[in-house]
């Protein structure tokens, strides 16, 4: 039964001709699809987006040139946020990757994930715990605490986008992550932005997608 409502979800994306789709599910997930994916078979390279207040419709509106750009999907985990056990929130993030391979068309061995400050340190976590789903990382102002769950051996082909700013609290801990990946031999960089702890703009999010891309091949 499950495989027919893919097949149908499929069928669905590709027959839309010349919209892109933006879906919000019952768990308040969201995920969008740029037109040049619903116009084709091909599966996508996807960012699971993870915000601190949980990833609403309007986060993800908010970077639809951006996936429409790289022509990724850009999928989101409302339950994951900060001030929540972290293991409760890889749970919740891994139950919206799975669903959203099923019934996307997301090629499962390219998916990256981004978080901002607690849910960078989020993201980092849960690549480490499931490096079998996760290509790779983008993470803005996190600090080091994942470093915990990494086991180095399943790393070893991850790409690692960090970003900090010159006056964030957490830009110390990035230098010490830099470091660590670099001597671990594991691909990676550290842009740093002018500022104080904020979010790094769309445009800052594209040209790490950018260089995600380019690594890739």
């Amino acid at each position: 039964m499950k495989k027919i409502q893919s097949s149908i979800i499929l069928v669905f994306l590709v027959t839309l001709g010349q919209a892109q789709t933006f879906i919000v599910d019952k768990d308040s997930d969201c995920v969008y699809i740029p037109k040049a994916i619903t116009t084709t078979k091909i599966r996508a390279p996807a960012l699971l987006y993870l915000h601190c207040q949980g990833a609403k419709k309007v986060h993800i509106e908010s970077i639809k040139f951006v996936a429409d750009s790289v022509k990724w999907i850009i999928f989101s985990c409302h339950k994951s946020r900060n001030h929540r056990n972290l293991l409760e929130n890889d749970r919740n993030i891994i139950t919206t990757y799975k669903k959203a391979i099923e019934k996307y068309p997301i090629d499962s061995n390219n998916v990256f994930i981004y978080g901002f400050s607690g849910q960078g340190v989020q993201a980092l976590a849960t690549l480490f715990l499931h490096p079998e789903f996760f290509k790779g990382v983008i993470t803005d102002c996190a600090h080091a605490q994942a470093l915990v769950f990494a086991d180095w051996s399943r790393l070893k082909e991850k790409l690692i986008y960090l970003s900090s700013c010159t006056y964030d609290w957490n830009l110390k801990y990035n230098y010490h992550m830099d470091s660590i990946f670099r001597n671990r031999k594991i691909k990676d960089t550290l842009v740093i932005r002018s500022g104080e702890h904020t979010p790094g703009s769309p445009k800052d999010l594209s040209n790490a997608i950018k260089w995600l891309i380019k690594n890739l091949y």
